[in-house]
């Protein structure tokens, strides 16, 4: 039999217990997987200013915008420690937010170093890190 701080639990306490953190952990997941696909729409929207926009439009901006990859790294930390997640799908968060910071610097690199930016070409890239985001979305919203 079940026990508590008041000594044991009868079915229907116990019952009730259960569907009570079954919903809290429902809202829970929900709110994480809400969270990792605002990330997504996030890095969109930094990728569209740092490739989209000519630099000198953005140049008054520059601190702003180097400080989103730093506040993406403490989001992305924040999650991964809210997370509440079983042996198996911690593995695939970690894969899916080591792939995010990676795609995130390689994306950064090739639009300040390689792309010319104010183009199109140069705000596409942005699209790879915040696909992993989507994808990660999808795939943990299952588990």
């Amino acid at each position: 039999m079940a026990v508590n701080e008041d000594g044991p639990l009868d079915h229907i306490a116990a019952t009730s217990r259960i569907s009570q953190l079954e919903s809290k952990v429902g809202r829970t997941k929900k709110l994480y997987v809400t969270s990792v696909a605002l990330l997504g729409v996030l890095t969109l929207g930094f990728f569209a200013v740092v490739g989209g926009v000519p630099r000198a439009s953005v140049k008054p901006y520059d601190s702003l915008l180097f400080l989103f990859p730093i506040v993406a790294a403490f989001v992305v930390a924040g999650i991964q420690k809210a997370s509440t997640s079983g042996h198996r799908v911690l593995r695939i968060e970690q894969l899916l937010l080591t792939g995010y910071i990676l795609s995130c610097a390689a994306v950064i690199a090739l639009d300040i170093f390689v792309l010319k930016q104010g183009t199109l070409a140069a705000a596409l890239p942005g699209v790879v890190p915040a696909a992993i985001c989507f994808a990660g979305a999808v795939v943990l919203g299952k588990r």
